[in-house]
C-alpha cells in the first residue's frame, strides 16, 4: 500500500486560498503583529509591544491633582509617568458628589469645572486617546464596555442605538426588540454593533451578561481599591481585534504559538463559541507573515511611493502639522484621453489611500491632492468612492468637499501613535528630516569656525577633531595651509572615526 511522505501531508494541510479572508497572527517574543488580508491583499494592521501595552481602553482609580479653569480640563493623576488630561466634555455626571451641583447641573445646563471636580477627589476614568509625541494620554469619566455584539456605556441615560452599518429595516427593528427585552444595569446605554447582525436573541444577551458581570468586577475592584492604579486592563491586541474583527466574512485566524492559539481558543469559546473553530494553529517551518505573503506587504507599508496598479503612483508625506497625500498618473496612458487617464488614476488611488490610511495608522488632518478634474460629476464620484472607502475604516473620519484649489480635505481620529513611531527610530544624525549636510558645507563651516577662534585668541595653537572624511577634504582643499600664513600659527589636527560627519571640536593646544 503506497503511503504519501509526511512532507506532502504538510504541505497539502498548510495549503490555502490566497484569495480568502483571514486574520494572521503572529506572537513573536517582544511583539505580536496581526494582519487582515482581504482577497489576497494587506487589508489593516496592528501591533503590539509586549515590554509596552497599549492603554487606551484601560479603566483606572485616579485622583485629580490640578483643575485649569481656563482650559476647563483638569490633570488627573492615574499612577502613569505623567498625569492625563481630562476635559470638561468627558466628565459624566454621576462623579459629582455635591448633590446641590448635580441638580443644578441638570436643570441649568454644564457647569464649570470648578463646580464639577475638586482637587484631591478620586475619580474612574478610563483611558480614551494614547500618548501621541509629548502629550499625555487623555481620559473620560464616561466609561465604556465593549463586547463582541454590544458595547454598553453605564449610566449613561438608557439610550439604545443600532450600529448604521446595519442597513436593513426589519433587522435593525429585530436588534432593538431584543435589545429592548433585556434589563439594561445601572441606567447604561447600549449600542448594538455590526457584527450582532443576523445574530440570534441568546447570543445577544450572553454578550449582554458578561459585560453586566464586568462592570460589577470593576465596581468591587474600583471599592478595595484606595490608592491610584489600574482597575481594568483592556484585552491584548490580539484578542481585541480578533473581538472586533471576527466577522462571518472571516474564514480562519491563523495563530503561529501554541501558547497564543490557545489564549484565543478559550477566549472565543466565551464571547463566541460557535466561532471556535475558525481558531487554527499554524504548524509550518516557514514564518507565518511570510507564508501568507504579508511580510512583502507589509515592507512596502512605509514607503513614500506607492504605485497603483494603473501605472500612477501616490506619495504619502507626515509632517508636524497634518499628512498630505499626492496622486499622480505616472506612467498610466491607459485611457482613451486624458481627463479619462486622470479619473482611472484618482479613482483606483482613491481605494489605496484608505487602505494606507488604516495600515499606516495616521490620523489628524489629512489634505489628498488629486489630480486635477475637469468635470464636476468626477469630483462627485470621488468623493463618493473615498467616503464609501472610509466606512470600513474602525476609526472616525470626517471628509470635506473639494477645495477651489482641488484639494480634498478629511480628519481621521488619532486614539495612539502611528505605527511608523512605533517601527522606527529617529534618525540620530538628521533628526527626522531626511537630509545631513553635505561635506562642502561642512568644510566651510569648519573654515569659518576656525577663523573666528583664531581671530578671539591671538597667538594661541588650535587642534581641530572631526571626522576623518572631514579633515582629509580640509587637507585637500589646503585650509589648514591657508589658515597659518593668514593668523601666523600652528594648526594640528586629529581624526577621529568614531565622530559623527557633521560634529567637530576646535580648542587650544596644551
Amino acid at each position: 500500500m503506497f503511503r504519501i511522505p509526511k512532507f506532502l501531508k504538510r504541505k497539502r494541510e498548510d495549503s490555502v486560498d490566497p484569495q480568502e479572508d483571514r486574520i494572521v497572527i503572529n506572537d513573536g517574543k517582544d511583539v505580536i503583529r496581526v494582519a487582515i488580508m482581504r482577497k489576497g491583499k494587506l487589508d489593516d494592521f496592528f501591533v503590539q509591544e509586549k515590554s509596552q501595552n497599549r492603554i487606551t481602553g484601560n479603566i483606572y482609580k485616579g485622583r485629580v491633582e490640578k483643575i485649569v479653569k481656563s482650559i476647563q480640563a483638569a490633570f488627573v493623576n492615574i499612577g502613569l509617568s505623567r498625569n492625563g488630561f481630562l476635559h470638561i466634555s468627558d466628565i459624566h455626571m454621576r462623579i459629582i458628589e455635591d448633590e446641590e451641583v448635580k441638580e443644578r447641573r441638570e436643570n441649568f445646563g454644564r457647569k464649570p469645572i470648578e463646580d464639577m471636580l475638586k482637587e484631591g477627589q478620586m475619580v474612574l476614568v478610563q483611558v480614551i486617546k494614547d500618548y501621541i509625541g509629548t502629550k499625555g494620554v487623555r481620559l473620560s469619566t464616561n466609561i465604556s464596555l465593549p463586547g463582541r455584539y454590544i458595547v454598553v456605556m453605564p449610566g449613561s441615560m438608557s439610550q439604545k442605538r443600532i450600529s448604521r452599518k446595519i442597513k436593513d429595516k426589519k433587522e435593525r427593528e429585530r436588534l432593538k426588540t431584543i435589545i429592548e427585552e433585556f434589563p439594561v444595569f445601572d441606567s447604561a446605554s447600549v449600542i448594538v454593533r455590526t457584527a450582532a447582525e443576523n445574530k440570534n436573541r441568546k447570543i445577544i444577551h450572553r454578550d449582554l451578561k458578561n459585560l453586566q458581570s464586568l462592570w460589577e468586577q470593576i465596581g468591587k475592584q474600583s471599592e478595595r481599591v484606595t490608592q491610584v492604579g489600574l482597575i481594568h486592563e483592556e484585552l491584548d491586541i490580539a484578542k481585541r481585534v480578533v473581538r472586533d474583527m471576527l466577522t462571518e466574512d472571516i474564514v480562519s485566524v491563523v495563530v503561529d504559538t501554541k501558547e497564543k492559539y490557545d489564549d484565543i481558543q478559550k477566549f472565543i469559546k466565551v464571547i463566541a463559541p460557535q466561532m471556535k473553530y475558525r481558531i487554527k494553529q499554524y504548524k509550518g517551518v516557514q514564518n507565518i507573515f511570510s507564508r501568507f505573503g504579508i511580510e512583502k506587504e507589509f515592507q512596502k507599508v512605509f514607503d513614500k511611493k506607492i504605485w497603483l496598479k494603473c501605472g500612477g503612483y501616490i506619495v504619502i508625506e507626515k509632517t508636524e502639522a497634518l499628512v498630505s497625500v499626492d496622486v499622480n498618473t505616472g506612467r498610466n496612458v491607459s485611457g482613451s484621453n486624458d481627463e479619462e487617464t486622470i479619473f482611472q488614476t484618482n479613482l483606483e488611488a482613491t481605494d489605496e489611500i484608505a487602505r494606507q490610511l488604516r495600515l499606516r495608522n495616521l490620523g489628524g488632518i489629512i489634505i489628498i491632492d488629486y489630480i486635477d478634474m475637469k468635470a464636476q460629476k468626477h469630483r462627485r464620484e470621488i468623493f463618493k468612492k473615498l467616503k464609501e472607502e472610509l466606512s470600513k475604516d474602525k476609526s472616525k473620519t470626517t471628509i470635506y468637499p473639494f477645495t477651489k484649489l482641488g484639494l480634498l480635505q478629511m480628519t481621521r481620529q488619532r486614539v495612539e501613535e502611528s505605527w511608523e513611531k512605533t517601527f522606527f527610530d529617529e534618525c540620530p544624525r538628521c533628526q527626522g528630516s531626511g537630509r545631513i549636510k553635505s561635506i562642502a558645507m561642512i568644510t566651510s563651516e569648519v573654515t569659518d569656525k576656525l577663523k573666528a577662534f583664531l581671530s578671539r585668541q591671538r597667538g594661541v595653537l588650535a587642534v581641530v577633531r572631526a571626522n576623518p572624511e572631514i579633515i582629509n577634504n580640509l587637507i585637500a582643499d589646503k585650509v589648514f595651509d591657508e589658515i597659518e600664513r593668514e593668523y601666523n600659527t600652528e594648526i594640528s589636527y586629529l581624526k577621529d572615526e568614531d565622530l559623527d560627519i557633521e560634529k567637530y571640536e576646535i580648542v587650544q593646544r596644551g
